[in-house]
Order: C-alpha cells, then structure tokens, then sequence
C-alpha cells in the first residue's frame, strides 16, 4: 500500500500561503533485501492518496486524492489518481468558493543509489518524478453586498517534473521528499510553484 502526503504551498494570492500537511505513517526500518517481490501481480501493486485540511478565519480547504500505482520493476513506479477539493475564502463581502475535479497520471524512477556514495545514507535514492494533472474548477462567487451570484468552470492542465529523495524501510515501504514544477503554471493557479511533496509509502 502507498500513503502519500503532500505538502503543497498552496492557495497564495497575494496574501495567503496555505501549506497543506499530509499526517505521515511512521514504518520499522527492516533490513532485508530491498527488491520487491516479482512473483505476483499484486505483490507490486502499490495504493493510498492525499488528504489535507486547512482552516483559518478567511478560508476552508479541503483535499482527498486516492491513487493507485504498479512498480514495473524494482526502480520505476506509475499509476493513476482522483482527486477532489473544497475551497472556501471570505473577503471584503464577498464568498469565493469552488469544487474542484481531477485525475492524474504519474511515474517515478530511482536513478542513483547514494548509500554506495555514502554508506550512512542507508538505502536512499535520488528520485525522479513526472506528472500530468487535469482539473475541472467549478466556481462560485457570492457578492453579499450586492446580493448576486456567478458562477464559472475552468479545465487546466498541469504537467509536473522535478525530484528528490526517497529512502526504503523494505521492499516497498518508502519515505520520499519531492520538490515538483509544474511546467505548465499560470499565475492565476491558487498553488505555488514549485510545489513540496512529502509522502510515504507501504
């Protein structure tokens, strides 16, 4: 199973930025060999997701994004993910809030393994990673002063590359730290870029 926990800075618009903090599962280190067993499908199977919360006087957002991915070989890993997200921002009168939908597909690849640089970095990787996110906004803006409504959509489409560090407890339980830029930013998107990603997984 994979659990992955993002910390994104998110949702900075000119006043805010939002880090959303994924709880991590702590695991045992466990000094075995570290290659995933081949001999099922489901053996490289790999499962989890993203939830985050975040609640201040101004705003409300709320994230779950499950995933699941398959790890073609000992080194390299890809899947598929939804997501959904609730954001709700007060200011000067007015309600701004939004649904958003979303799937993405993903891969990453171990590149080097640094404990045969440096013995003390037992079984850490530099890690590569890239990503294609689309999201549907479906917007709503609530002008209490004039007592009006508008409503909106809005698709984007975010590819994310970037990389870090990812140690191995065993064959599939990992802790990762990412740092991700999405190539395709525009500087209306309610995120940072780049983008922190801290995750672990099982």
């Amino acid at each position: 199973m994979q659990l992955i926990k993002n910390i994104n800075v998110k949702m900075d618009y000119g006043r805010y930025k939002l880090f959303i903090i994924g709880l991590l599962v702590s695991t045992v280190i466990n000094a075995q060999d570290l290659t995933p067993d081949s001999s099922t499908f489901s053996n490289r199977m790999i499962y989890g997701g993203n939830l985050g919360l975040s609640i201040s006087d101004n705003f409300t957002q709320f994230i779950i994004s499950p995933e699941a991915g398959y790890m073609l070989t000992p080194q390299w890993r890809a899947g598929l993910g939804v997501s959904y997200e609730y954001f709700k921002e007060q200011n000067l009168g007015s309600i701004y809030r939004t649904n958003v939908y979303g799937t993405r597909v993903f891969t990453g690849y171990d590149l080097v393994n640094l404990e045969k640089i440096i013995p003390s970095l037992i079984a850490t990787h530099i890690n590569l990673h890239a990503e294609y996110q689309y999201l549907y906004y479906e917007n709503q803006l609530h002008n209490r002063i004039e007592n009006n409504r508008k409503f909106g959509g809005q698709s984007i489409h975010n590819v994310y590359v970037g990389g870090g560090l990812r140690q191995y407890f065993s064959p599939k339980s990992s802790a990762a730290v990412l740092i991700l830029w999405n190539l395709n930013y525009k500087d209306y998107l309610p995120e940072a870029n780049p983008i922190i990603r801290v995750g672990i997984s099982f």
